[in-house]
């Protein structure tokens, strides 16, 4: 399988501590797949389903597994919603949405980085990403 597009929504609850959230994810099938895994960690699983329809899914230790009513054998459209409670993220930390990494198999790390950006909506989590593209480049050098 291999990852064409994310969607995440992300609704924080600072008073309350937690968040709630709603990712889908599209998928390209090399061969016949009969579930789908992702990494999933201190997440509240409310449904999934694959292309529009309700899926059966369990937790196996910190991965979801999402099995779809059939045999998946082009693309998917892989739809999560979830609620958790939020934590205090380190300055070393990625900045990633709590619970899922969709980005720990993108293709390079640019990739990696720019999909991180566009969730880098508070002012730690752009110190964060500047320390790793920091890194990044004193590497090369």
């Amino acid at each position: 399988m291999t990852p064409l597009r994310y969607r995440l929504h992300l609704a924080p609850d600072p008073v309350a501590g937690t968040f709630a959230g709603d990712l889908t994810l599209d998928f390209a099938i090399d061969a016949g797949t009969e579930a789908i895994t992702l990494d999933c960690l201190d997440l509240d699983i409310e449904a999934a389903w694959v292309d529009g329809a309700p899926a059966a899914w369990c937790l196996d230790g910190d991965k979801l597994v999402v099995t779809p009513q059939g045999l998946l054998t082009a693309t998917a459209n892989v739809r999560v919603t979830y609620a958790g409670r939020l934590r205090a993220q380190s300055q070393k930390e990625a900045p990633v949405a709590p619970g899922f990494d969709p980005f720990a198999k993108a293709p390079n790390r640019r990739q990696r980085l720019e999909l991180k950006a566009m969730l880098a909506d508070t002012p730690a989590a752009l110190r964060g990403l500047a320390a790793e593209i920091a890194a990044i480049r004193a590497e090369v050098k």
